[in-house]
């Protein structure tokens, strides 16, 4: 593109910080005619021991930029380079899309991968958290096109550069909800993410690695071992999901309710609440809930012993 102009953006932290998380703040912006000149801007720096990072961003003349950039570069407190989008963050005003798409992002392209804790940059806000997915590559990309080629499906769009993204998890498991997934992941666009700039606590590493691992289970489980009943075929309120020994150490359903919550509820003769809050469950209605595992007990226990679920659907009685 041509008629760019280069804005240096500085950011600045406190000079004591710790985990979870911390604030900083936009210092100085410098525009320059070249990329080149604001990198010599960036080396005639020297360390300071309150720059947190600097952003250089390729921004159009004569058009609405904001926030946008044309291509963007993060460099850390030394001004060492970390990394550089790949498309445009611009619409044509015409079309109403994207002035390019996001064609992928190599496995060498990105310097994080599955597993690295990491710092997450959002609205001056960084906070620790573990890379679980990196950005998709040129072949994931490749591979959603056709798909959608063959549905008669649009492909790109307008955020369609947002895909440029780690899959990052923040804080630790919480028992009482249902998906840890839901409730941890964030999608953080390449250049909002730099590499932890404190000694991490050990504590908070292997709450990290412990949601990672979780996570994945949930992940996997979910695609072969979850049966989801509604209500219409319940008798029940609320939507409810049975797995087998495949994925849970004991028999037990998980009783699904708002804000990603759940009761698990043990499957037995006298079924029993094991965790989660009854903030929005009734006593008559928990009563219920009992009731419906004394009545499919058998075809439950079945299907945790062996997993079938054309049988458990079969035989799941309405209280």
């Amino acid at each position: 593109m041509d008629n760019l102009i280069y804005r240096l953006r500085i950011k600045r932290g406190p000079f004591v910080a710790q985990y979870p998380s911390f604030h900083i703040y936009e210092a100085e912006q410098f525009y320059y005619p070249t990329k080149e000149a604001a990198e010599e801007k960036i080396r005639g720096f020297g360390w300071e021991p309150d720059i947190y990072c600097f952003i250089i961003e390729a921004c159009p003349y004569d058009r609405d930029v904001a926030d946008n950039a044309y291509r963007r570069w993060l460099y850390d407190d030394e001004g060492d380079f970390i990394s550089e989008t790949l498309c445009s963050e611009f619409e044509d005003p015409q079309a109403r899309e994207q002035d390019e798409y996001f064609p992928g992002r190599r496995p060498d392209q990105c310097r994080f991968k599955p597993g690295d804790c990491v710092e997450v940059v959002f609205n001056n806000t960084v906070t620790l958290g573990i890379v679980m997915e990196c950005p998709p590559t040129p072949e994931d990309v490749a591979d959603k096109g056709s798909r959608c080629s063959r549905y008669g499906k649009p492909f790109g769009g307008k955020a369609e550069f947002e895909e440029d993204a780690y899959t990052i998890l923040r804080g630790k498991i919480d028992l009482h909800k249902y998906s840890q997934y839901d409730e941890a992941h964030e999608f953080s666009y390449m250049t909002n993410v730099m590499p932890a700039s404190l000694p991490i606590p050990p504590e908070m590493k292997q709450q990290l690695m412990h949601l990672l691992i979780n996570v994945r289970d949930e992940i996997e489980h979910a695609k072969f071992d979850e049966h989801r009943f509604g209500p219409q075929i319940t008798g029940l309120e609320k939507d409810l999901i049975v797995r087998s020994k495949m994925s849970t150490s004991e028999p037990v359903i998980y009783y699904l309710t708002p804000e990603n919550g759940a009761l698990t509820v043990s499957v037995d003769k006298n079924p029993r609440r094991i965790r989660g809050s009854m903030d929005f469950v009734t006593a008559e209605e928990f009563a219920k809930v009992k009731e419906w595992i004394k009545l499919n007990y058998d075809a439950l226990m079945s299907n945790w012993n062996e997993p079938d679920s054309v049988t458990l659907c079969e035989n799941v009685k309405k209280v």
